[in-house]
């Protein structure tokens, strides 16, 4: 495993999704044991070589489908020339291992040329791992992937990934906007929370059309939860829009959800309601997110809005906003106004 995931995929790990920027991170596997630490997400990269116990069974190519519904399986063709190179590797590094000190200079002699060989032995594993995994049959989404053996073993590997992500994560294209930088988004999303009108804001949020899918999807995940009376932790909403069938970037959700809470949506709580400037506090450390509680609001129906617009402006002589977060304010401070203006009729009278 070591030959294949360290020397000839240099520890590859992750594919840089070229749609939105996301590192999509995969467990690896060789002959079903991992290699290096699993981690919880959800593709896998597996590698079946002849040298697992089980090689008679993934030869099938039934096995193959059954298992690589998110994952991508290579599978290596039989050779008995890499079992037999591999074995002889092994067994010479187990005696270069070996503490050959004090030995006389005929002795450093043999070792030296057992270490060349030891080199050359690698050299033509190396050789001979590449051009398996080069002309492996690959599997994904349940079926054999056809990718042409003339691209050379990552690549094939990076196509069949990509292919993997297309299909399992068919909700990306829902996010529409171009992908930023995280400094970039995170510029925007400080813009909408503070300043929603400005026009400075490159993701306008009065448009509801902008990524509307994305949007509604968020909103239906949150109403759901709602229903189940489920605490809803925003480290858990990302993670969930993260995953498949997904695969957002976690700041493209966090800026679904401020464009949430401008629309009077939602409200975040952490001890207390939190005021805009924290929330972007917050918003902007990882960290903080598992300690950040969302709590969706009840929003009057669009009907109703209309109605209230229409009577505020006739009652009060004034243009109301048609925003419902700031329509509220507006009508309160107008009821404030007229409140104070009969206690001071009352003492007058």
């Amino acid at each position: 495993s070591n030959i294949i995931f360290t020397d000839l995929l240099e520890v590859w790990k992750s594919y840089r999704y070229p749609i939105n920027n996301r590192d999509f991170q995969f467990n690896r596997y060789c002959d079903e044991q991992p290699q290096g630490q699993v981690t919880n997400t959800d593709i896998s990269l597996s590698i079946i070589t002849p040298l697992s116990e089980n090689y008679a069974l993934w030869a099938e190519d039934a096995k193959c489908f059954m298992d690589s519904d998110t994952k991508v399986i290579v599978r290596f063709g039989n050779s008995d020339i890499l079992i037999r190179d591999l074995n002889t590797f092994l067994k010479t590094d187990k005696f270069l291992k070996k503490d050959h000190s004090g030995g006389r200079a005929s002795k450093e002699q043999i070792l030296g040329h057992i270490r060349r060989e030891h080199r050359e032995q690698k050299q033509s594993l190396l050789k001979l791992t590449e051009e398996l995994l080069s002309n492996g049959d690959i599997f994904g989404i349940s079926k054999k992937l056809d990718i042409s053996n003339t691209k050379g073993a990552k690549p094939r590997l990076e196509e069949a990934v990509q292919y993997l992500i297309d299909n399992k994560y068919n909700k990306l294209s829902y996010i529409e906007t171009p992908p930023l930088d995280e400094k970039s988004i995170l510029k925007e999303i400080r813009q909408i929370i503070n300043n929603p009108a400005s026009t400075d804001v490159q993701l306008s949020i009065v448009d509801e059309e902008v990524n509307k899918r994305a949007l509604d999807e968020v909103e239906e995940y949150l109403k759901i939860r709602g229903i189940k009376q489920q605490t809803i932790k925003l480290k858990e909403v990302i993670e969930n829009f993260e995953g498949i069938p997904f695969g957002w970037n976690k700041y493209e959700t966090v800026r679904l959800l401020a464009r949430l809470f401008v629309k009077g949506s939602v409200e975040f709580v952490a001890d207390n309601v939190l005021p805009p400037n924290k929330i972007i506090e917050k918003f902007e450390k990882p960290s903080l997110w598992a300690g950040v509680v969302i709590k969706r609001r009840d929003t009057p129906d669009p009907m109703t809005i209309k109605k209230a617009i229409q009577i505020g402006n006739d009652i009060f002589n004034v243009s109301l906003p048609k925003e419902e977060k700031d329509l509220t304010k507006q009508i309160k401070h107008h009821l404030e106004k007229w409140q104070d203006q009969l206690k001071v009729w009352r003492k007058q009278a």
